[in-house]
């Protein structure tokens, strides 16, 4: 799956959360996805790879996405996650 996951800070139950930084979203393609649920929380990991825009393919309602030249790979909590 294409995903939106958010860096920098944001708030996770009213609590702020992350480096401090303005908030901005990234675009990742998922390879794994580890969750554990407990009586009173979850935790996990998303593991993938971060895409990039291609500004040549970008339209008002149409953008294309590609894997970063450099096959970078990311990791982030599903606490993060904005869209699929």
């Amino acid at each position: 799956d294409v995903v939106v996951y958010q860096t920098g800070t944001w708030s996770v139950d009213g609590v702020e959360v992350g480096d401090g930084s303005p908030p901005q979203l990234q675009y990742a393609k998922v390879d794994t996805i580890q969750l554990v649920w407990t009586h009173n929380c979850e935790h996990g990991v998303i593991r993938g790879i971060v895409l990039d825009f291609d500004s040549d393919k970008v339209g008002e309602n149409n953008c294309r996405v590609a894997v970063s030249p450099t096959y970078e790979s990311v990791e982030f909590g599903p606490e993060q996650l904005v869209a699929r």
